[in-house]
């Protein structure tokens, strides 16, 4: 996990954009995967998601929902090799069991000389053919105030609400694929975040460009991550309004998900890598990765005042 990320603005501000989970170094109840003992930052998920727990809704009910190891993949999970790549980088690399299809990832931070920027590169090597869904997972801060931070997003086809359960209440939903500047009838602004009641929401945005912003009103500076539209096609928004009751969330989590990805919402492999309902509207849900051509992109977190 890339964490304890900060930029110095021109005028003279140092800022923090990452979130840290309100629960790290408490001890937690026993279960709790290393991923969501210390979530945090930004992590690649190779593969992403993990199959759901509940039933999911309309055409998503009765899909094979096949177990997942680990959530959102062994290399969330566990410990990377950390190296330093002269003054300005860092690299990290995690070997993956003998009998997973991937072989290792590959991680490179850099610094953006005179910018309040870092360019980060992953590479996924495989040990044999496989089709995954893979994406990658910031997630920011977010102001106290209800409101304060407004999302965003570039140029996108539609929008999709999670078909099954979020874990909380979902601040949006909808059945049918949508825009967010065209949402009416919440009694708040849907892109304005905090929401003022609590809530967990899980949006997939299709067909983006590869940017998106969040800007902190309360703190007077945006930041935005830009990516590989081609690799990572969709967009998938989590919303963490303090809705999520079980532990180690216990009401007190707020947050948002960047999360740009080839998948059907984090659903896991199972149903991400076959015919969903996602696949029959044209959106990829899947890539297939091969050991004799290594999967390289790259992607960025800057920061600029409002």
């Amino acid at each position: 996990m890339l964490t304890d990320l900060e930029f110095d603005l021109p005028d003279g501000r140092r800022i923090a954009p990452l979130h840290k989970a309100p629960w790290l170094g408490e001890l937690l109840p026993d279960g709790v995967p290393p991923l969501l003992a210390g979530l945090q930052g930004e992590w690649p998920c190779v593969p992403f998601g993990m199959a759901p727990q509940g039933p999911l809704a309309g055409d998503w009910a009765g899909l094979s929902r096949m177990p997942d190891p680990w959530p959102h993949g062994y290399a969330a999970n566990h410990d990377w090799r950390i190296t330093p790549d002269g003054p300005q980088a860092v690299r990290a690399d995690i070997a993956y069991p003998g009998t997973d299809p991937i072989h290792h990832l590959t991680r490179r931070v850099s610094g953006v000389s005179g910018k309040a920027a870092v360019d980060i590169a992953l590479g996924i090597h495989m040990r044999r053919k496989a089709c995954l869904p893979i994406g990658l997972h910031p997630v920011f801060r977010l102001p106290a105030a209800t409101g304060q931070a407004g999302l965003c997003p570039g140029r996108y086809k539609q929008a999709f609400c999670y078909p099954g359960d979020t874990g909380g209440p979902p601040g949006i939903s909808r059945p049918a694929p949508f825009r967010l500047e065209d949402l009416t009838g919440f009694g708040f602004d849907p892109v304005a975040l905090p929401y003022p009641d609590r809530s967990e929401t899980l949006l997939l945005l299709s067909g983006t460009d590869g940017t998106f912003a969040l800007e902190n009103r309360a703190e007077d500076y945006r930041v935005t991550l830009d990516w590989d539209a081609e690799a990572f096609p969709s967009l998938m928004l989590w919303i963490s309004n303090g809705g999520r009751n079980a532990p180690p969330w216990n009401g007190r989590h707020w947050a948002l998900g960047v999360e740009p990805v080839c998948s059907a919402f984090d659903l896991g492999c199972s149903i991400s890598a076959t015919e969903n309902p996602l696949t029959k509207t044209g959106v990829q849900t899947s890539r297939m990765l091969t050991p004799d051509s290594p999967f390289d992109t790259r992607y960025s977190i800057s920061i600029a005042a409002l």
